[in-house]
């Protein structure tokens, strides 16, 4: 896998490095991974050793003797990639290097039981060197892949050597162009994924007293890899309709954008305190989109919070003690909405909680400093992941955060500003302000899909086991036709619409022993010839 990366001719730009795990000579010599005297060596390596023939590369004595010193001896072979975005600078978030890499492997690569292996050109293999075992190896391979450091796992591929004669007719040359073409075609993925600038965006609405957007979040779109809640107004006869529509309306009411905008410089705009305004609607939320309403313009007066999600700004473990939540609101309505440090998760909101006694003279004499709400007798650690369908949580009756329930709960001060980067944003947090009991209100939000939803993602098929006993028996019908053309066709196409039929009992048919019956036919082998049916009885998983 040393060999010089090839450049677009169009934009005289590279799309990706490819960094074996072995280093080059050079490199132990000190240099860089990408400096000009090391990517000097990978050229030098793809003009005369990969583009040779065995017998070119036998009579040239000096390239023999370094091809010796490349290594590995081995016939497994580690490597990462990373790439370029669009700007022609290089990736150097973690997560997204490791995103890259699995995509690469799940399209060469059988992921599923429905895969066809006649369909993938070139098989990889993945592992990952884990911080807790590879430690200050793996650091070293994230620098020479350019990728800022960090606590994580780093994906990386694999290929094992299957011929002895992998340079004979340019084998490896073939393989590399396969190899290339997807790793172009994914680089594209990445960009389209990881692309910057104005988008639309969605505000849960809390609070009536004093309007707070809380923004719908995605690990897997970059403008939206934050979390942040706002104050904001509307004028006088919007918010009598807002009020109204809270009023009337069990749904989660939410704010969607106009137009498309830049979220970041939106922000910032409110943190220089510019009061920037969008246009758009106020309607019942459902799943992405708002069921328009009512029309509005809303205007942002303050940062309540705001935290990047990106990889380097998460922690590396979910909080082993309790579960965090961010408590904002005015002194009569307070609100609550999940800390969000590591990925996946699940977006936990609520609006209006209501607080014992005690509990709420101390949290109106602190509101505006910011605050952090912590559930005692939940750890999130031992709670994730949560299940991947929200349709699975309404199910669950039992599920911990619903309407009406109460928690015992710890406040805190946030020891961190309204804007602030992560990651350990809770790491210092002191002795709790007060403690006591918190009740849920009625608008409560539970939400794991949008937040972890690739859109990226490959969707596959279900299996389908029925429809392969088919064209197995398609297959085995046609080659025994062949053979015998006059005699046993009739027969067979008997016996191929009979196993149909049965494969469809198979599925349907349970009896009073919880097992599934399937009949024979007169005629079938294995079968009485006096006509009387067979039946054969397949155990149940839970039949004892």
């Amino acid at each position: 896998m040393h060999y010089e990366e090839e450049t677009d001719p169009a934009e005289k730009k590279k799309h990706y490095i490819c960094i074996p795990f072995n280093r080059l000579p050079m490199e132990h010599a000190g240099y860089g991974s990408l400096s000009p005297e090391v990517n000097a060596r990978r050229k030098h390596v793809q003009e005369n050793i990969l583009e040779k023939t065995n017998e070119e590369l036998m009579k040239n004595k000096e390239d023999m003797k370094y091809l010796r010193e490349l290594g590995s001896d081995l016939n497994i072979n580690a490597f990462a990639l990373n790439w370029y975005r669009e700007d022609g600078t290089l990736n150097d978030d973690l997560e997204e290097a490791n995103y890259f890499m699995k995509r690469i492997v799940d399209r060469l690569s059988i992921t599923s039981s429905a895969g066809n292996p006649r369909e993938i050109p070139l098989y990889l293999t993945s592992t990952q060197f884990s911080s807790e075992l590879y430690g200050e190896c793996a650091q070293n391979f994230m620098k020479r892949l350019h990728l800022a450091p960090a606590a994580e796992d780093l994906f990386v591929l694999r290929n094992v050597v299957m011929s002895p004669f992998p340079t004979h007719k340019k084998f490896i040359c073939s393989l590399m162009n396969v190899f290339e073409e997807v790793i172009e075609e994914e680089v594209k993925k990445v960009w389209e994924r990881n692309k910057r600038g104005k988008y639309q965006g969605v505000f849960l609405m809390r609070g009536t007293d004093e309007i707070f957007l809380d923004y719908h979040t995605s690990f897997h779109q970059a403008t939206r890899r934050q979390q942040i809640i706002l104050a904001a107004e509307l004028d006088d006869n919007e918010m009598k309709k807002y009020v109204e529509l809270k009023e009337h309306q069990s749904g989660e009411i939410a704010f969607q954008s106009k137009d498309p905008f830049d979220l970041e410089g939106f922000v910032e705009d409110v943190k220089n305190r510019k009061n920037p305004t969008l246009k758009g609607i106020i309607g019942i939320r459902q799943k992405d989109d708002v069921m328009k309403n009512m029309d509005c313009t809303i205007k942002a007066t303050r940062i309540i919070k705001s935290r990047p999600l990106n990889s380097a700004n998460r922690d590396h473990s979910y909080p082993q003690h309790n579960m965090p939540f961010y408590l904002y609101g005015t002194k009569e309505q307070h609100h609550i909405s999940h800390v969000l440090l590591k990925a996946p998760n699940v977006c936990l909101s609520a609006s209006n909680v209501k607080l014992d006694t005690e509990l709420a003279k101390v949290v109106h004499e602190n509101i505006c400093q910011g605050l952090i709400l912590t559930l005692c007798d939940y750890r999130e650690a031992t709670m994730q992941p949560f299940p991947n369908k929200n349709e699975v949580i309404k199910k669950d009756a039992h599920f911990f955060f619903r309407p009406g329930k109460e928690f015992e709960v710890k406040v805190f001060r946030d020891p961190n500003a309204p804007i602030a980067f992560g990651p350990g944003l809770l790491t210092n947090l002191a002795t709790p302000i007060a403690r006591g009991k918190m009740t849920l209100g009625q608008d409560c939000h539970v939400d794991v899909e949008s937040l972890n939803h690739d859109p990226l993602a490959k969707v596959t098929l279900p299996f389908n086991p029925l429809e392969d006993l088919k064209e197995l028996e398609r297959v085995l019908t046609t080659a025994t036709a062949e053979e015998h053309p006059q005699s046993d066709a009739p027969r067979i196409a008997q016996v191929s619409a009979t196993a149909a039929n049965q494969s469809t009992a198979a599925e349907t048919s349970v009896n009073g022993n919880n097992t599934a019956s399937v009949s024979g036919t007169p005629g079938t082998p294995g079968t009485p010839e006096s006509g009387e049916s067979l039946t054969f009885r397949v155990p149940r998983p839970n039949e004892t």
